[in-house]
This record gives structure tokens, sequence and C-alpha cells, in this order.
């Protein structure tokens, strides 16, 4: 085990310019941990004190991250060149096998009962951010905010899928329900996603994060190989990748992606072919003989079944094909690699998961078979989804426990604390939890389903909430007692996330114009349009859809009006505080350590001052 004294951990949080809230009584507001102004901070900012049980984690994982040799050296065999990173060689070389903080039993027990079992309570955001960190807290305010919003289209989808307003029988207000829920799926992700922004930044001024730089110096990753060269700006010695063959390596998994997208294609061709057949044979009673009577009347569900469960098979099988070409496409850094990765699982997650809709909606044309399409896929991947999330980790780490315990040979010698695992053997055997990406991608789909081809399914809205309120409970349980504590990671906002969702929006209001169309209401409601007339009114339906959503984007302000007026008063005290300095250093005679004290005080202000005019940076660096 590795911990640190106090001394140490607020050292660190120096060095990392962590951000910790002042005395009220000493300016208030937020700014970076210094000690020679320690006593300006207030005391006790968390349940665990002044550092929280993610800052110290997060303090000591920077010291351990940053150890390096001083020169080059050989221990054990393995060689060190001058300046390398030493916990990441002994990853590479097998000598440490993974490095992962402990659980805190105490904090099991308060964040069991505040949060997995409290069924109808609220998120304790603040409990979650203090023990897993920023990442995680800000996935599930995001999770539990969408999953409030979605009270919106499930009464909406309730009465329209109730058949309250109209009957299959009656097209002319069947027409006008399916256009209203188009139109609705346009104003309501646009208005949540606004909303959000809104949340997010009141989130972050709570948290001390917003207009934060809070991208810290980056680790080279224990995988990355290469050969010993200069570099070209420091001339230290540093492993090296040449840039020509990683995009050799780049293109070559460009033709396996593609390659398993024509699969995806091709399993869900045979799929549709498959249900045309059973549904001759249904049609026509002649079962093949293998098939018992009493399967034949369920055997018409199997195609429906077969869908979700081959999207299913390959989203895993690709996901592991998209991590094996990422490792051997070689990036340096963790960051850069995750963004790679990213854009080869969201690409082939979209296709593989909305294909088969598109293909029914806009080649079939078939909308009765899109509304069971939509639901069977929806419906199953959820519940296979939950039950892996939550039941997979737990499952898997107890029989690894299980079976490491009946391994242990005993003897009479032995003690039973020495049969015993300790704490680390147990958490040892659980799996890692390394990013908020997967829970994040399938929110992604889910808003997929419930906003591109709801029109067809009102009743999407209802088995994604439904879902969700599984889904918080399940992911915290996940969290808690199924994987090992995860790495904590400082953030302001969901990142790309925000980008990809709005995304979906837009893409959301160009599928439900072309449903409009597909479906043939224009054509009913203006018999007089030829179809090149009634193609160019969906077109301008669709700019009218857009020009809505910009002005939602543009009319309501990302930030409130009360979390400005706080930052400018924050702003206001700094600048004051930086006058009154100058006028101190003016007009007294400062000596020796008083006047470094001061200086150095001056000089953080100032530095806090001009991070103020950097706002429009963009948080990620071009490497």
């Amino acid at each position: 085990k590795v911990t640190a004294e106090r001394e140490v951990l607020l050292k660190g949080a120096e060095s990392m310019e962590l951000l910790k809230r002042v005395h009220p009584d000493k300016g208030d507001g937020m700014k970076p941990f210094t000690l020679n102004q320690k006593n300006m901070f207030c005391p006790r900012q968390s349940t665990d004190g002044f550092l929280s049980a993610a800052e110290r984690q997060l303090i000591i994982s920077d010291i351990i991250n940053t150890i390096r040799v001083d020169y080059e050296l050989e221990v054990g065999g393995i060689k060190f060149h001058d300046n390398e990173n030493i916990i990441s060689r002994f990853i590479s070389t097998g000598v440490i096998k993974q490095i992962y903080p402990l659980h805190q039993k105490s904090k099991q027990s308060v964040l069991n009962r505040l949060w997995v079992w409290n069924l109808v309570g609220e998120q304790p955001l603040n409990l979650i951010r203090h023990y897993f960190g920023d990442e995680i807290a800000i996935y599930f305010a995001w999770l539990g905010t969408y999953t409030i919003v979605l009270i919106i289209p499930l009464l909406v989808g309730l009465f329209i899928g109730s058949g309250v307003f109209y009957d299959d029988d009656d097209v002319e207000s069947a027409d006008w329900c399916f256009t209203f829920y188009a139109f609705f799926n346009v104003v309501w992700p646009s208005l949540f996603l606004e909303f959000w922004k809104r949340r997010s930044a009141a989130l972050a001024w709570e948290w001390g994060t917003l207009g934060r730089d809070l991208e810290t110096s980056q680790n080279q990753r224990p995988q990355f190989y290469g050969t010993l060269g200069a570099n070209p700006i420091t001339q230290e010695r540093e492993i090296q990748y040449t840039s020509y063959k990683r995009q050799i390596k780049q293109a070559v998994s460009l033709i396996v992606s593609v390659f398993c997208l024509l699969i995806v294609l091709v399993s869900m061709l045979a799929v549709f072919r498959f249900d045309d057949y059973i549904q001759y044979i249904c049609n026509t009673g002649k079962f093949p003989e293998f098939v018992p009577p009493f399967a034949q009347r369920f055997i018409k569900y199997t195609p429906k079944i077969l869908l979700p469960i081959t999207v299913g098979i390959l989203d895993v099988l690709y996901s592991n094909i998209a991590e094996t070409l990422n490792d051997w496409e070689n990036y340096k850094y963790q960051r850069t690699y995750e963004n790679w990765l990213v854009l080869k699982l969201i690409l082939f997650k979209f296709v593989n998961s909305f294909l088969a809709l598109f293909y029914i909606a806009f080649y079939l044309q078939d909308f009765d078979k899109l509304r069971e399409t939509l639901a069977a896929l929806l419906i199953t991947k959820q519940i296979v989804g939950n039950c892996g999330e939550i039941l997979g980790p737990t499952i898997t780490s107890w029989v690894k426990v299980y079976l490491l315990q009946r391994g242990r040979v005993s003897t009479a010698e032995e003690t039973t604390n020495q049969q015993r695992l300790s704490q680390v053997e147990t958490e040892a055997e659980k799996p890692a939890y390394e990013s908020s990406f997967d829970d994040y991608l399938e929110m992604f789909i889910q808003l997929g389903y419930v906003i591109l081809f709801s029109a067809a399914y009102p009743l999407a809205a209802v088995w994604a909430f439904l879902n969700n309120v599984v889904e918080i409970r399940g992911d915290a349980f996940k969290l808690v007692n199924g994987v090992q504590r995860p790495f904590i990671k400082r953030v302001q906002d969901i990142g790309f996330w925000q980008d990809a969702f709005e995304a979906l929006s837009v893409i959301s209001i160009i599928v439900n114009c072309s449903l409009i169309g597909i479906r043939g209401q224009v054509g009913r409601w203006f018999p007089d349009f030829s179809v090149g007339e009634q193609i160019i009114f969906v077109i301008m339906m669709e700019h009218v859809f857009l020009t809505i959503r910009f002005v939602i984007a543009r009319v309501i302000p990302d930030v409130p009006a009360w979390v400005v007026l706080e930052n400018a008063k924050e702003k206001y005290k700094r600048e004051q505080a930086l006058k009154g300095l100058e006028k101190l250093v003016r007009n007294t005679k400062l000596r020796g350590h008083m006047k470094k004290k001061v200086e150095a005080v001056r000089n953080k202000l100032e530095e806090m001052q001009s991070d103020d005019q950097k706002a429009a940076t963009s948080r990620y660096k071009v490497e």
C-alpha cells in the first residue's frame, strides 16, 4: 500500500495548483492552494477534512506517475534511460502488475446507504465527487438530469401511444399526431441540452472548475514502445516512434473498420431474410419437422429477438477489435489513445445500432415493422445491458475471489488471518473501471432511439425512463461494490459528449422530417403537390426546424446570470486584493522573507487574473 503524510499531500496540492475554497472572511471563492497561505482556506471542505478522499488519491497518483530517473541505470536487468518514468517502465516490463486505489470501507457503507440503496432520494453528488472525483460525479449529474427530463416525452408518448387522440383507421388524426411528435422530438432535445449546459455551469462553479484549465501534464503510456532518441526541443533522451509507421497502421485500421461495417450490413440483411422466411412459414403453416408444435406459436418472435442479440454480439466483438487496433497503433499519451478509440467505436456503434432502423424506414418504408424493431432493440438491449453491467463484474469478482481462496494451501501452522484474503488481494480480482466512456455511449445510443425514430413508436421514452431509473442505481452499485475504485479525473463538463449529443439532435431533425415525407402525409395534406414539390416542402420544413433549434441555442445563455455575477464578484475581490498588495509594497519597507512572501502572493494573484482572460482558450492542445 502507498500513502503519504499530510505535509506531503499539502505540497502535492500546491504543485498541482489544486483549487480550494477560501474562507468567507478572507475573500471567499476558489483559488489554487499554496502552503504559505494555507490559513486563508476553509479548514474543512469535505466530510474528510481539508482534502477529500478523491483529492488525496489524485495527489498520490500524480506523485507516483512523476517519479523519474535522473540518469541512465540498470536495475534487475531493466535498463532505464535518462528522465524515464520509473512506474511506466516497471508496468511495461511486468514488474508491477497493476496499480489501483483501494476502496475505503467506511465510505463504501455511506455511499451504499445514501446512494445505491436510496431508491427515491436525490443523488448525493458532492459525496460522489469527494470519493470518485469530478468525471464520475458529472456523469451521474448528467444521467440524473436526462432521466428527469425524459418524464416530458414519456407523458407525451403515453398520450399519443395509447391511441387516445387517434385511431389507426383514422389516417388524418394519425398524420397530425405523427407530425406533432416529430416536431416535439425536434424541440425537447434542444431545450434539454441547453438546460444541461446551465446545470453543468452551475455545478462547475460550485466545484470550482468553471473556466479552469484542468489538463495536467501528460504521462507516457506504459505500453508505448519505440526507439531511443533525442527530444528536438529539450534534447533529453526519450522513446520515439515515427509518425509514418503509425499512419500506415491507421490506414490498415480504417480498412479493418470498413470491413467490420460490411459485416454489420450482411448480418442485418441475413436477419431480415430470416424474418421473411419465418413470416412465410407462419402464414403458410409449413413448419420444418424439427420444430415441435408448442414452439410454432412462438417462432414468429425469434427474428425480433435475434436482431438485438446480433447487434450486441457485434458491439462486443468490434470493441475488442478496436482496442487491439488502438494498441497496435502505439500512441504515446493516454488522451491521444482515448480520442482515437472513441473515433473508432462511436462510428461503428452508431451504424451497428441504427442501420436496421434506417433500412426499414427509408428502404422498406414499413412503419409497422419499424415500430416493432425499435421496441425490440430498445427493450432487449436495455435488459441485457443492465444485467451485464450490474451482475457481470460482481459475479466475476466473487468467483475469482472464491477460487483464489480455495486455492490457498492450508497448513496446521497457518493462522486464520493468513488464510483470509487481504483487501488488496480481493480488490485485485475486481475488473478495472477505465472511464465513463461506455456509460455515455450507452446513453448516446438510447437517446438516438428516443429522438430519431420514436415518432413511429412514441412509447420509446417510457422504456428509456424505466431503464434509466435502474441504470442510475445499477451503475452506482457497480462503482461502489463491483469494480476497482477508479483513478480520479478532473473535468469541468461532459466534454466532447456535449458535441455528440448536439450532433444527434441535428440528425434527429433531418430524420424526423424525412419520416414525415416518406410516410406520405405531405401528399395527403396537399394533393396538388407533385413529388418534387413535396420534397421541397420537406426540405423547407427541415430548415424551419433547424432555425428553431438555432434560435433556442442562441436565446438561452449557457451560463446562468447568477453564476456570471458570482464570478464577477470573485474577480473583483482578487483585483482589490492585488491593489492592496501593490499599495502595501509601495508604502511599506519589506525585508527578507516577508518581502518574498508578499511578492509570491502578488504573482499568484496576477496569474489568476491572467487565467480569467483565457476563458476562450481550447481545452485540448494539438499534440
